[in-house]
């Protein structure tokens, strides 16, 4: 790695895409400064300063092709800003567009700009010391779907047949595979009317939130935002919990599935509030977890790239292919 390359995991940001993507955005460079990020993230993001606000600067290593695609998930994410929803707000360029595409050194990328926003993610601990946030967070998601009934933009949004199509053909495990192929087919004769199907988050787990002091939720990352069930959002946010949930109690399977039925309870109740939950998709819900569960597995795998996997996540494989407490939760 020479000078004049910045480095955020795998991904090395020329400089002079980096000054072309702070010039198109109006961000002063010397403001900016690199965001150190877990996992596998899909872009480099820089946080800066632009008319007094901080902001982060965000570039993804995609072409022009994929411009259509981002632009429509940032749409989305305006769409929830405008009509109430505490997003982390996307910020025009200069010339009006919520992504631009720059290059540089052969490399191609994708920028957008987001305002910072305050708080802390979001955690167990924060629900389990403040139950009231359960609500919060369900309502919020609640509200989400009552504007995706009425959303018609995003026509460049990805479909759930593509991200089960993409997991599909990414998948080395036989097990996860035939569990991966059987939830596809008892989708595929689900219904996709507005009122139950549309644009959604698709990521809308605890790390994808924000708490500030009063206790105000705000919205992270529609990276993978897409044409989906409200299920399928629903699912993801019953999930994880409730997977943090199963780690920590252990062999106390009892306390697991008491402590888990409360959260999943309330959660579904304030947001039947929001947005009202048919009988027959909430007798679904399980099988929106199991999808979120496997889909999850495979995902680590694939970041993984054929180390094994974690003990939690090996357990998780074992228990959706064998059966296991997270499917005898009561939704």
């Amino acid at each position: 790695m020479g000078p004049g390359t910045i480095a955020v995991m795998a991904i090395c940001i020329p400089d002079p895409a980096l000054r072309r993507a702070a010039a198109l955005f109006d961000v002063p460079e010397p403001s900016l400064r690199r965001l150190d990020r877990q996992g596998a993230p899909d872009g480099a993001v820089f946080r800066g300063r632009r008319a007094g606000r901080e902001v982060y600067l965000k570039l993804v290593p995609k072409g022009p092709e994929q411009l259509p695609e981002l632009t429509d998930r940032l749409a989305f994410a305006a769409h929830l800003h405008g009509n109430g929803i505490r997003v982390v707000e996307p910020v025009p360029s200069t010339g009006g567009a919520l992504v631009e595409h720059v290059e540089a050194d052969g490399s191609s990328f994708l920028c957008s700009l987001t305002h910072a926003a305050p708080g802390r993610h979001l955690g167990l601990h924060h629900l389990r010391r403040a139950p009231r946030l359960i609500g919060s967070w369900a309502a919020l998601l609640g509200r989400m779907h009552a504007l995706s009934a009425g959303y018609r933009s995003g026509p460049n949004l990805p479909h759930w047949r593509d991200e089960h199509r993409y997991f599909t053909e990414t998948c080395t495990d036989p097990g996860l595979g035939t569990l991966w192929a059987r939830l596809g087919a008892d989708l595929s004769a689900l219904p996709e009317d507005a009122t139950v199907f549309g644009a959604i988050h698709n990521d809308l787990h605890l790390g994808n939130l924000l708490v500030d002091d009063d206790g105000t939720l705000t919205v992270l990352d529609f990276d993978v935002c897409a044409r989906h069930w409200f299920a399928t959002d629903l699912g993801i946010a019953l999930f994880h919990p409730v997977w943090q949930l199963r780690n920590q109690r252990g062999d106390d399977l009892a306390g697991f599935a008491e402590e888990a039925a409360g959260f999943a309870g309330a959660f579904l109740s304030a947001y039947a509030e929001q947005y009202p939950l048919d009988p027959g998709w909430r007798s679904l819900l399980p099988t929106f977890v199991r999808y979120r569960a496997v889909l999850v597995v495979q995902a680590i795998r694939l970041e993984l790239d054929g180390a094994p996997l974690p003990g939690p996540v090996a357990r998780l494989r074992d228990e959706l292919v064998g059966g296991g407490p997270i499917d005898e939760v009561r939704f």
